[in-house]
């Protein structure tokens, strides 16, 4: 009869394992207290078969053995390996479904699992079980290697989990990271990476994408020092990575596990104009234009960057239409339509009513107020006159039609023959020409009446000074949320494009939002993009990385650019994302590209939107089934879990559920 051996020392544990066994299906039961009875127990049951003894020949396989971890304290895995292959040669289990482990244990935090990630053994069951999981994971361990199918709830879902890597890395900084490979990563490639050294206030990962490669041979890097070549020696390629969408928090959560670590170092950022290794390279004029709504991250962006560095040009502009402003009239006749409000429909006349009695009211609300005028919209107006003369002004507006606008000046003055400028609410503006001023009195009150029309393109670009001499040197294009669709990024490069002066200049394009890159949804929409800041921008943080991106910079003489880092020779894991078939409790399956070793092991990771925090789960490779020329469809038995682990799942199931029908 098939036998299952148990190694359970309290009696507390035995009876639910019985009950789990028997439900399991057919099988005898032996209970040892300690693992020196088990000992006994084998040796005398080895005689009596070579001895041929009937009660020893009714056990006619043992594929399972139950094992409390404290008990198996003293036993390493080579050894259990051993008694596995005695087992196959004495006919105590089969070659192809040989004897297998199943540990138990405390769910101890202390309790080291990595000990036991090999095919030998079957899973680790944690006390007091739950009675569901150790039915299913018995079934699992007797089952063997084949496909599987799970008793509990098996959720069918299409949707995408991370598959955990290891990577070996030789080096951290404030800035990103290095990693040793075998093989080239692809430039520009981002993904997540999760470390201890990445870890804190609930943070356990940053997204990072590789910006340079270097194969270990050669001349090493300036920043790169001896003990970074060193551990690079024994693999191909060493490769930079930088943090990309990481916001102020995590930011600082790597400055502190950085400067947490004794051996950390201040590392100059390398610098052509200052590093005597290198010819003089001459400084030449670099350009920026930054296309940002809001004037306070603009404001902040141009005091960084004229902070730290001498030959950087900026052009703030606030909107894709004020953008496309700069092209002459037949550059932006292939342009798409901007998206803006008018303020005045094209090709009409209008009146504008000038009362000159609202020159001594200063209160916009108060006049709203004392007017009774049936608002729908208010809003501030800047006037701007062409030709220097500057009015400011308040003013209320019928949504509706539009055909009236009553503007109060502080200034009495007609206008005739002049061009104006209004910047409204939203920072779109419309510019018109005053055709007639008339003044008028009318039952007491003086006005002026303006008759005008919108400017056409060609007139606003020929009274506008838009000539700039930096779009002969443009190097980057910051962008914020507003542009982070593909239809209005690709109207954005078709403006520089036509704005560049040089088909040999290379432009990056940088975002900068106030959302950090937490997942995969955000990666894939901003992967349009060359890197990616978020506000409120971090002073220290944002010149650095653009001293990295454009090393052609010139450093403010003031403060030179330096970074904290250390050399470090361990493993941090890269996350890759993965679609799922199905998941359970108990079992994870889904498509990947190659057929893996039987008890290999991996990581998962089910990330969910409301916990920041989603631990990493372990699971084995049971089986594969080849379904196509390149796939294989995959069963992972989940490995291991604990009680947070198995609500983390539940929940995680349960939130796709209800996703599903929605």
């Amino acid at each position: 009869m098939k036998t299952i051996l148990v190694i359970e020392p309290h009696e507390e544990h035995k009876a639910p394992l019985e009950e789990a066994i028997k439900l399991s299906g057919e099988f005898n039961v032996i209970f040892f207290s300690s693992l020196s009875e088990f000992y006994d127990w084998l040796k005398k049951h080895l005689e009596a078969l070579k001895a041929k003894q009937e009660e020893a020949q009714k056990i006619t396989e043992i594929p399972l053995i139950i094992a409390d971890s404290h008990a198996m304290k003293s036993v390493s895995t080579e050894l259990l390996k051993k008694t596995k292959l005695m087992f196959v040669q004495q006919g105590l289990c089969s070659p192809e479904n040989p004897l297998l482990f199943l540990i138990t244990s405390f769910d101890d935090p202390d309790f080291e699992s990595s000990k036991y990630f090999d095919p030998i053994y079957a899973n680790i069951i944690y006390k007091p079980y739950d009675k569901l999981l150790l039915k299913e994971v018995l079934k699992y361990a007797l089952e063997g290697r084949g496909p599987l199918s799970a008793d509990l709830y098996e959720h069918k879902t299409t949707a995408y989990i991370e598959l955990l890597k290891d990577v070996q890395i030789c080096a951290i900084s404030e800035l990103g990271f290095k990693t040793t490979s075998k093989e080239p990563i692809r430039l520009g490639k981002a993904a997540r990476y999760y470390s201890p050294l990445f870890e804190g206030n609930g943070i356990k990962s940053v997204f990072a994408y590789c910006t340079k490669i270097d194969e270990v041979s050669g001349k090493p890097e300036p920043e790169k020092n001896k003990k970074s070549e060193t551990q690079a020696k024994d693999n191909s390629y060493l490769c930079t990575f930088t943090f990309f969408g990481t916001s102020r928090e995590q930011l600082s959560v790597v400055r502190r596990n950085i400067r947490n670590f004794k051996a950390h170092e201040t590392i100059t950022l390398p610098d052509p104009y200052s590093d005597s290794s290198t010819p003089t390279v001459p400084v030449t004029k670099k350009g920026v234009i930054i296309i940002q709504k809001d004037p306070v991250v603009t404001q902040r962006f141009e005091e960084i960057v004229s902070t730290h560095f001498t030959n950087v040009e900026i052009i703030s502009v606030k909107s894709l239409y004020h953008l496309s402003q700069y092209l002459p009239p037949e550059k932006r006749k292939d342009l798409p339509k901007p998206e803006r409000e008018e303020a005045l429909p094209d090709a009409e006349k209008y009146v504008i009513k000038f009362d000159k009695a609202a020159e001594f009211i200063t209160d916009f609300h108060a006049l709203i107020d004392s007017k009774e005028v049936p608002i729908e919209r208010a809003f501030s107006i800047d006037i701007e006159d062409v030709k220097g003369e500057s009015y400011f002004l308040r003013t209320l507006v019928n949504i509706d039609s539009y055909k009236e606008l009553i503007l109060f000046i502080k200034k009495n003055k007609p206008l005739s023959n002049v061009d104006i400028t209004f910047k409204y609410e939203g920072d779109e503006t419309a510019q018109i020409k005053v055709l007639e001023s008339e003044h008028v009195t009318d039952a007491g009150n003086d006005y002026f009446t303006f008759t005008f029309r919108l400017l056409t393109d060609e007139e606003i670009f020929e009274k506008s000074n838009f000539e700039n001499t930096l779009f002969n040197y443009l190097e980057a294009v910051f962008i914020d949320d507003t542009l982070f669709n593909e239809d209005r990024f690709n109207s954005v490069k078709l403006v520089i494009e036509k704005l560049k002066t040089s088909d040999s200049e290379t432009v990056k394009y940088c975002g900068i939002h106030n959302q950090s890159i937490h997942n995969y949804e955000l990666l894939e929409k901003m992967s349009f993009l060359d890197d990616y800041f978020c506000t409120p921008l971090d002073n220290f943080y944002l010149s650095r990385k653009l001293k990295q991106i454009f090393p052609q910079w010139k450093a403010s003489d003031k403060e030179p650019l330096s970074q904290l880092g250390y050399d470090v020779d361990t493993t941090i894991k890269v996350a890759l994302p993965l679609q799922i078939e199905s998941i359970a409790e108990s079992l994870l399956i889904f498509n990947y590209h190659r057929r893996l070793k039987a008890g290999e092991m991996r990581g998962f990771v089910l990330n969910s939107p409301g916990e920041k925090d989603s631990p990493e789960i372990k699971a084995m490779y049971n089986y594969g089934d080849k379904t196509g020329d390149d796939t294989v469809k995959c069963f992972f038995v989940l490995f291991g879990i604990r009680d947070f682990q198995l609500k983390h799942i539940r929940r995680w199931i349960k939130s796709q559920y209800i996703q599903s029908k929605k």
